[in-house]
């Protein structure tokens, strides 16, 4: 499985907010993917999310930023992070997500943070955006869950398409985690209809299902 370490914007987004991050987030929580964090990460996290501009998004939750804080620590597993020397210049925080990577085996780490992304890879472990995240996960799964399986079979929206765009396959397609949190699955992969694509008609502040 594939093994992924999400910085803490990241993480932040896929908890409060619909889309990619969150698609990322449900990914893991289905087993298609691992995420992995630290006891540094897990307590940026836990610093960030008490931020005025998040409360709005908190209190639809209905919950307490150290349940939240929490429920993603079961989500994710924790390693103790490598000793690495400063790796991103100005910015120590970004040097606890490469720490933590290297100590998990991680084959991506998944950052919103253009300096960190602008590094491309560390210690040959590329430095992606949610969005591109999803696609390498789609194309790691085997058989019906990998978009390559997807193309072969002459099915257009498939896994990798709809998660990058946050948007809600339709019913013809191969299983599917959408940026909401839920799968919509047929037994057999049908053909791409015109406009069955669309956007989830579902609160945007919603709580994912993994809280």
């Amino acid at each position: 499985m594939l093994r992924a370490v999400a910085d803490t914007n990241t993480v932040v987004s896929g908890l409060l907010y619909r889309g990619s991050e969150r698609a990322l987030l449900e990914a893991a929580r289905a087993g298609r993917c691992a995420l992995y964090t630290s006891a540094v990460l897990l307590a940026e996290l836990a610093d960030v999310l008490p931020r005025a501009k998040f409360a709005t998004r908190i209190a639809a939750a209905d919950m307490s930023v150290a349940r939240i804080v929490r429920r993603y620590a079961r989500l994710a597993t924790r390693v103790v992070p490598a000793r690495i020397g400063p790796s991103v210049p100005g910015d120590p925080d970004d040097d606890a997500v490469l720490a933590c990577a290297l100590a998990a085996g991680a084959d991506l780490v998944v950052s919103g943070d253009k300096r960190l992304r602008n590094l491309k890879s560390w210690q040959r472990i590329p430095i992606v955006s949610a969005t591109d995240a999803l696609g390498i996960i789609a194309r790691s799964l085997p058989g019906p869950w990998s978009s390559n399986a997807g193309a072969k079979a002459g099915v257009s929206c498939n896994r990798a398409r709809c998660c990058r765009r946050g948007l809600s396959p339709c019913r013809s397609t191969v299983p599917v985690v959408v940026a909401v949190g839920r799968r919509r699955s047929s037994s057999r992969p049908g053909p791409h209809r015109p406009g069955c694509c669309r956007r989830a008609p579902l609160d945007p502040t919603a709580t994912p299902s993994y809280l």
